[in-house]
């Protein structure tokens, strides 16, 4: 009888800091302009963010008319949201081995400043039209009304329709990827003129010039979490890693095994 105390005591012990490493923020809201709103995982309800207040995986973060915010992440990491920008926070895992970040863009124009993930990394940005992915770059994300675009200021990546994640089209610096519509496939384009300036001045909540911020290091998330330990919810799965398909030039995809395709929560 004892014994059996002694190893329920231990499994709840177990159970509850695995709740709290699960629970524990991934980042912090480190500039607002105007009206951003946050609803919390798994509840209904919206809240007011202010600068400082911590984000975690499951939330959705909302800017509404001439609003804007930025996100810093623990891993160095940085979002900025246009107004009337709508964005969940669907997956973020650092970690030394691995780290896999997945944004679910639900309208609106983000830029991500991604530093380098490491090997087996992912960082995705998830749209209803479109999936676009980076190991480590500057890049810009937009959706409205069913079209996604992609628009690569530094560094390369891939995208895809996820109707079709076998058409991965690779999206070097100074290009864009388009898709249309929900059956279309990615073009891929150079940006035009004026294009990434429209998108820096929609997504920067000032006009200075913004500086990198440490984060404190209890703002780690599931730093110590890797893909390997990550236990999907209900429903979930691991986030899609592309295989090679049909390129616009050749692809060499960051991992080298093939997941199922990710359809976010």
């Amino acid at each position: 009888m004892k014994k059996f105390a002694v190893t329920t005591g231990w499994m709840i012990a177990v159970l509850f800091f695995a709740t709290l490493a699960w629970a524990a923020p991934v980042g912090k809201v480190t500039t607002v302009v105007g009206n951003v709103d946050l609803t919390p995982a798994g509840a209904t309800e919206a809240r007011a963010v202010a600068a400082g207040d911590a984000v975690n995986v499951g939330d959705i973060l909302r800017t509404k008319g001439k609003a804007k915010a930025e996100i810093t992440f623990a891993n160095g990491n940085i979002l900025r949201l246009a107004e009337n920008t709508r964005l969940k926070i669907t997956d973020y895992l650092s970690g030394k081995d691995k780290n896999v970040s997945v944004l679910n863009l639900l309208r609106g124009k983000i830029q991500n400043t991604v530093k380098s993930v490491g090997a087996g990394g992912r960082y995705e940005v998830h749209t209803p039209t479109a999936v676009c992915g980076v190991r480590g770059t500057v890049f810009y994300n937009t959706h409205a009304n069913g079209a996604s675009g992609a628009f690569f200021e530094e560094g390369d990546g891939y995208g895809y329709n996820p109707r079709n994640p076998k058409n991965i089209q690779t999206i070097r610096k100074g290009r864009a990827m388009i898709i249309s519509g929900a059956d279309q496939a990615p073009q891929v384009r150079d940006i035009l003129p004026g294009e990434l300036e429209s998108l820096k001045m929609e997504t920067n909540p000032a006009s200075a010039v913004f500086q990198r911020r440490e984060m404190p290091r209890d703002l780690g998330g599931r730093m110590t979490n890797t893909l390997d330990k990550y236990k999907p919810a209900p429903g979930d799965t691991k986030p899609y890693i592309p295989t090679p398909g049909v390129h616009d030039e050749p692809y060499h995809p960051p991992h080298p095994e093939p997941h199922p395709p990710y359809h976010g929560r």
